[in-house]
This record gives C-alpha cells, structure tokens and sequence, in this order.
C-alpha cells in the first residue's frame, strides 16, 4: 500500500503517542502494583510478628499440654485469633507440634480451614497468592520451632485497580488514537505546508521563468537544506540556458552575414543575361537552399530570444476561413 508522507507522519505519530500511553499506564500500573505489594507484604510481616510472640509467650505449652489444659489452651488460642481477626479481611492458621499430631487453632473466616487448600501448611516457607470464598488473599506461611502458622491479608484492592485499569484502557485508548489521529493529520499538514509551497513553485518554472526561485524558508533544518540545494540547482541551470542562449544567438548572427553575402552573389550570378539556360538551373537550386539556411538561421535567432524572454511567442489558435457554398463554386 502506498502511503502519502502525510498519511505515513500521521501513522507514526499515532502509534508513538499510543506506545507512550501505554508506556505510562504500565509504569502508573505497576508503580501501584509495587506499591500495593509492599504494603501487603509489610502488613503480611506485621501479622506473623504479632503471631510468632503471642505462640512464644502464651502457648508454647500446646506441645505438651493434655486433656482439660489443652482444650483450655486451644479455646484461648482460638478465642485470641478470633478477637484479632474477627472484624478484618483476614485470618490465621496456627499448628503448633506435638509428639502425637498438631494442635491446630485458627481466627479470621469462619471455617477458614475448610476454605484453603488442605496442603497450606505443608508447603514451603513463603507468599502465596489465593482464592478463598471468590475472594483474593495474599498468604504468608512461615515456619517455627514449635510449628507452622499461616497469615492471610485480602488483596481484592489490587485486583480491582488492575480491572478498572483495564476498563478504562478500553475507553481511552481509542479516543487517544482518534485525537492523535486528528492531531497528527493537522500537524503533517502544517509541517509539509511549505513542502506543497515548493512544489507548486517548482511547477512553474520553465525556461522562460528561470528567473524564479523556490520559496525561501527559514527554518533552519533538512528541508530549509533541500530548498536551498534547489534554488542553487536552479541559478546553475539558469547560467547554463543563458548560455545555450547566447551561444545560439551568435551561432546566428554570424551565420546571417555570409549567407546574405552568399545570397547575393548567386542572385547577380542568377541574373547575367550570359549565364546557360543549365547553370542558371542550378543557380536557382542554390538559391532555394541558401534562402532555406536563412530562414532556419532567422528561426534559431528567433528562438533564442523568446527563450531568454526578450521576445515572447504567444500562440494562438488558427481559424479556419468561412467560405460559403456559392464562393466555393
């Protein structure tokens, strides 16, 4: 497909502008994404901190305990969590070792331990990213030498700014590209403006107008370059045509004198009453061809002028004499 260079200016000034939207958005995006992460990530910290003592100074003896004191340890163990993240999007999962299985207490969801992946506590050390009850958390499992606990934050905030991201993307990036479309067209027009200034110019010129240049421009760039290359193009054509010019012109003029002389002399040969019937013949062939050269010689002289404009030749449409019917017969 071949494309004008406003068509193509255009092109590209609305892809760059549309790169460079997206270019902001991805950066504002993920600029927020770092920010929001860090966030969880510290409250996701903060939680495991407040855990880790509240194992460490109350219930450490979960490992041991039995019967009546576990059940009692396990209710204030839950009660603590519940108390903690009963009100909040998040929850906790405690395990804490014994020599015959885990004593297990949780806080936050109700059921939460139905509601998370069964092998939670059995991964690895780390952040996770999961889906419980359509809602997205960000869980934290961390291991210590009484046992493993789990801490979750919801993230839906996260999720929700990258949808609405993505839904006003679907918006504005068409009306961007439309603008930039508008603008780019707008501004190509205005910047080939002399480009069109020029070339209507250049269709002018001919060689009765060498005199002309290009319109200057003042802009001090590649096209202010080419516009000057031209008009220095032009002025050396111009120099060359005046000299075909003037060369043709005195090709002419010297030309005009010895035919005239030539001329002459045959006509005077032609008219001696003692010339042959034969010769004077011949003579009236010479003559024919010398009147010929003259006129050729009187049209390059002709030519020449109107070329250099100091004798124009305006042409006109030849009529046709009306002759009526009864002249013809």
């Amino acid at each position: 497909m071949n494309l004008t260079i406003r068509g193509r200016l255009t092109i590209w000034f609305t892809l760059a502008l549309s790169a460079v939207l997206l270019l902001v958005v991805a950066v504002i995006a993920l600029k927020l994404y770092t920010q929001l992460d860090s966030e969880t990530r510290e409250a996701l910290r903060s939680e495991e901190q407040w855990l880790t003592n509240l194992i460490d100074s109350e219930f450490l003896d979960l490992a041991t305990a039995q019967g009546e004191e576990l059940d009692s340890l396990a209710a204030d163990l839950n009660e603590n969590l519940e108390e903690r993240y009963g009100l909040k999007p998040q929850f906790a999962l405690v395990a804490v070792q014994r020599h015959h299985g885990r004593a297990l207490g949780s806080g936050g969801m109700h059921s939460i331990e139905q509601l998370v992946p069964p092998d939670l506590l059995e991964r690895r050390a780390g952040i996770y990213t999961l889906v419980v009850a359509d809602d997205h958390f960000r869980v934290r499992v961390f291991r210590r030498e009484w046992g493993v606990a789990a801490v979750g934050v919801m993230n839906e905030t996260l999720f929700e700014v990258a949808e609405e991201a993505g839904a006003l993307l679907i918006w504005i990036l068409p009306l961007a590209m439309l603008l930039a479309l508008t603008g780019g067209w707008l501004m190509s027009k205005l910047a080939l403006r002399p480009v069109a200034a020029a070339a209507r110019a250049a269709e002018s010129l001919s060689l009765a107008n060498l005199r002309e240049r290009l319109p200057a421009y003042a802009g001090k760039d590649e096209f202010g370059a080419l516009v000057a290359t031209l008009n220095r193009m032009i002025s050396r054509l111009e120099e060359g045509v005046k000299r075909l010019q003037q060369f043709t012109q005195d090709a002419a003029h010297e030309l005009r004198t010895p035919l005239t002389v030539l001329r002459g002399d045959v006509e005077l040969a032609y008219q001696d009453e003692s010339t042959a019937d034969e010769t004077r013949a011949w003579l009236q062939r010479i003559l024919d061809r010398v009147i010929a050269l003259g006129q050729i010689v009187d049209n390059l002289m002709l030519l020449a002028r109107s070329d250099s404009g100091d004798y124009p030749i305006h042409k006109t449409a030849a009529r046709r004499p009306w002759r009526s019917s009864a002249t013809s017969h």
